[in-house]
């Protein structure tokens, strides 16, 4: 995998009001945050792997494609065992523009997570669903230490480095990277992130885990930027040297 993606798109975007199943009030509740793998099929019966974070606060980030390059993102929020989403974004790089749209679904703490998804774009819409499991990793404990190292990608001249307090330093495209990762949680395998690349500032979230089709573990990095509808954003996936 491509140690960085980066993609920025600028459009004003009027959500589709695209209906959702009803909440589901049971007083039994589940929780959606984790590390989600797994597949997404659409309506033209196209399929692609797919591997998503959710963090405890609904914000989540899917990527899906060749190097993970289409990327989903926007707010959940969880009611029973109901999962919907109403901002949902979703980056097609063959067509370089942000289709809007919405899901709802079913999800199981700690097991399963599927999804049915309708997006709008110039008056179309495409639909599809998702099915995901959780991935374990998510679980393993947070820690500075554990994550201090270098990891590269592909390109041995884009690289990045985490020291034990968590500061971040690397070099992209000739542009330095610095910022800050932080323990968001100490029992779960996520990290706030704060980061600058190329003059722009980036917030998000990262992980350290083995990617799917991978051996060696990669500390993956997301950092959205969201200003007067300019949409930004950097995923890197540099494996531990």
């Amino acid at each position: 995998m491509k140690i960085f993606n980066i993609y920025v798109a600028c459009f004003c975007l009027t959500l589709a009001a695209c209906g959702g199943g009803g909440d589901d009030l049971s007083s039994n509740q589940q929780a959606a945050d984790g590390l989600w793998v797994g597949r997404v099929t659409f309506d033209d019966f196209s399929e692609s792997t797919a591997i998503g974070l959710i963090r405890d606060d609904g914000k989540f980030f899917f990527g899906y494609g060749a190097n993970y390059s289409y990327v989903a993102f926007g707010t959940s929020k969880v009611v029973g065992s109901t999962i919907s989403s109403n901002d949902l974004l979703d980056y097609y790089p063959n067509a370089n523009k942000l289709y809007a749209g919405t899901f709802t679904g079913k999800v199981t703490t700690g097991s399963t997570l599927s999804i049915n998804f309708s997006e709008t774009l110039d008056g179309k819409t495409f639909k599809g669903t998702g099915n995901f499991a959780f991935d374990p990793q998510y679980l393993e404990p947070a820690s500075l230490q554990t994550i201090a190292g270098t990891y590269q990608g592909t390109n041995s001249s884009n690289y990045y480095k985490v020291d034990s307090s968590g500061k971040l330093s690397g070099l992209f495209a000739n542009c330095s990277l610095d910022g800050q990762i932080l323990v968001r949680n100490n029992s779960k395998n996520i990290y706030d992130l704060n980061l600058s690349l190329c003059g722009k500032n980036y917030a998000g979230a990262a992980t350290y885990v083995v990617m799917p089709g991978a051996t060696k573990k990669s500390l993956v990095l997301i950092g959205m930027n969201i200003s007067n509808n300019y949409y930004s954003w950097v995923t890197a996936a540099g494996e531990r040297q």
